[in-house]
């Protein structure tokens, strides 16, 4: 079985009631209202996307000009080296969006942590 949005469950749920076109017309005519609202929420990047996305940007430039390429850096370090106070899990997301910093299974500094390293 493939994976469906639901636009497509509705075309295919009307597609089967040949008999009733009353309910089909419903369907068809909501699967486009759920397709016209997907594609305005896809065009658009929310806010937190573009704070991210700066974020990302300037640990990029740190990790480019300030990081030493021999050491895995722990997330607490590269925010305390960036002056962020981020959580964990934003810093990951984040992190995500970094392009030239590998993710590495332990840090330098703290074995039981994840590392960074410049690419």
């Amino acid at each position: 079985m493939t994976k469906q949005n639901k636009a497509e469950m509705f075309r295919e749920a009307a597609a089967m009631l040949t008999d009733a076109p009353r309910y089909q017309e419903l369907l068809l005519a909501e699967a486009d209202r759920i397709d016209k609202m997907n594609e305005k929420r896809r065009q658009s990047e929310t806010k937190t996307q573009k704070e991210n996305r700066k974020v990302a940007a300037y640990i990029t430039e740190w990790f480019a000009n300030q990081a030493d390429p021999e050491v895995a850096y722990d997330g607490g370090e590269v925010q305390t080296a960036l002056g962020l106070e981020l959580s964990p899990q934003k810093f990951a997301a984040i992190m995500r969006l970094v392009e030239n910093a590998v993710k590495t299974d332990k840090a330098d500094s703290n074995k039981d942590h994840v590392g960074y390293k410049k690419a």
